[in-house]
């Protein structure tokens, strides 16, 4: 009885032990999985604050530039309104309702009928003593800085609650320091032994320089900038989207205008040089270039194809594109940027007769380009503007305005704007409704999305 009750007690001490020690570890395992709670659910509100921040971040980088675009292109569309007029009106007037009624700020700007900031807050604009103010109101602190720092051509001066910012002109001119005087001497020896025209292009050891020749009230001034230097960059490299390629690149755009529209300065006819050496790469043939003077290193082999830079004269080019036309070799002819009336009617001629031809005019849009090519063929005796309008529409297959926008955080981003001439945007031309075209640009890249939009 003993031996018996001592194993009946030492089996309920092992029970015993043994239902603690299940306890236990279930009390562990009980611990362990909230502690695992405990730390997943911290893990997660620190991923969710991470993503709100970086959420954040984006939609205020998002509204800054859009902010910073906006602007852009209120002061381009102003400045092209007022354009050959001696003044932006009286000193503090408003311009608000002008630039609403005449479309000169983007649509995201006219909130209602008043013209707000992507915070909603108010925007002025108004005429002042030399020139026009844009002014913003309780901007938040991020926008104020990169808005601040923006240097637009055009703009003279930035202020900021009554201060003007330090190195606000834009426009200023830096003085030579003695260590490049010997240079500016050599290069000043150089363009005297050329003689040049009113437009050429000098050579400094491994720079090339872009010159224009002027008479002022004060002797011969000459005005210089650097050309682009080494290879020819791709229209991938200048910022160019898979689509817009596609439809530059289309096999069966092989006649017809090819118009650059932007402001100076913009890369018009980088984009253009660009172009011509990728159609040769991709299908052969002959360009001849026209230019005043020749900016860019397209001169010979580009894969199959070939290009001829020919250097015009001011009032040449319409010669010089006859005996282009009459020699029959080349399927691209371009003609450097637009100026002049004969050079726009030779341009247009041009895209008449099987022919692509390619060319650069100044724009803030691409409406006010067309805008201003029509006005330049109205002045010849070519016709009225009504036949000017038909002539663009008859001879344009493809029109692009492109603008470096300036990014908040430094340098610049390229936007693009392209319409194909369809037979609605050729309609739209030759009736002057150059309004329209807003939307059909608008159509044309959700179409684009899908598939290259056809002429």
């Amino acid at each position: 009885m003993k031996l018996s009750a001592l194993v009946v007690s030492t089996q309920n001490l092992v029970r015993r032990e043994l239902t603690a020690k299940n306890q236990e570890d279930r009390s562990r395992e009980l611990g362990l999985s909230v502690l695992e709670i405990v730390i997943i659910a911290l893990v997660g509100l620190i991923l969710l604050a991470a993503v709100l921040i970086v959420y954040n971040r984006f939609q205020r980088d998002n509204e800054i530039s859009t902010a910073i675009s906006d602007l852009n292109s209120t002061i381009s569309s102003v400045e092209a309104q007022f354009q050959g007029q001696p003044s932006y009106g009286t000193s503090g007037t408003s311009l608000n309702s002008l630039a609403i009624d005449a479309k000169l700020v983007p649509g995201t700007m006219n909130v209602n009928g008043a013209i707000q900031d992507p915070w909603g807050g108010p925007v002025t604009i108004a005429a002042a003593a030399q020139g026009f103010t844009v002014e913003y109101t309780n901007l938040p602190q991020a926008a104020c800085n990169s808005l601040g720092k923006l240097q637009i051509g055009g703009l003279l001066s930035t202020t900021i609650n009554g201060s003007v910012l330090a190195g606000g002109q834009t426009g200023g001119m830096t003085p030579v320091t003695d260590e490049f005087r010997e240079d500016i001497e050599s290069i000043r020896s150089m363009i005297a032994a050329i003689r040049p025209s009113r437009y050429y292009t000098v050579r400094y050891g491994d720079i090339v320089f872009r010159g224009s020749r002027r008479e002022t009230v004060d002797g011969e001034w000459h005005f210089l900038r650097r050309a682009v230097q080494g290879e020819l960059p791709s229209l991938d490299q200048l910022g160019y989207h898979p689509t817009h390629i596609e439809t530059l690149m289309n096999p069966k755009f092989v006649r017809g205008g090819l118009l650059m529209i932007g402001e100076p300065g913009s890369g018009k006819t980088t984009t253009a040089s660009a172009w011509i050496s990728a159609r040769l790469r991709a299908y052969g043939g002959l360009a001849i270039t026209l230019e005043n003077p020749p900016e860019l290193p397209l001169h010979g082999k580009h894969g199959a194809g070939m290009c001829v830079q020919v250097p015009v004269d001011d009032g040449d080019y319409a010669q010089a594109c006859a005996q282009v036309l009459r020699d029959g070799a080349a399927n691209i002819v371009m003609l450097g940027e637009i100026l002049e009336p004969d050079a726009a009617i030779q341009y247009l001629r041009t895209g008449l007769i099987g022919k692509i031809a390619v060319s650069t005019v100044h724009g803030p849009n691409l409406s006010l380009g067309l805008e201003r090519l029509a006005d330049m063929v109205t002045s010849t005796s070519y016709g009225d503007r009504k036949g000017a309008f038909s002539l663009l529409a008859d001879s344009l297959s493809l029109v692009v305005h492109q603008r470096l926008e300036p990014k908040p955080d430094g340098g610049s981003r390229l936007r693009v704007e392209m319409m194909v001439m369809t037979p609605e945007a050729k309609s739209m031309v030759r009736g002057e409704n150059l309004a329209g075209l807003v939307n059909e640009i608008k159509k044309q890249a959700a179409t684009v999305r899908f598939g290259a939009v056809q002429a």
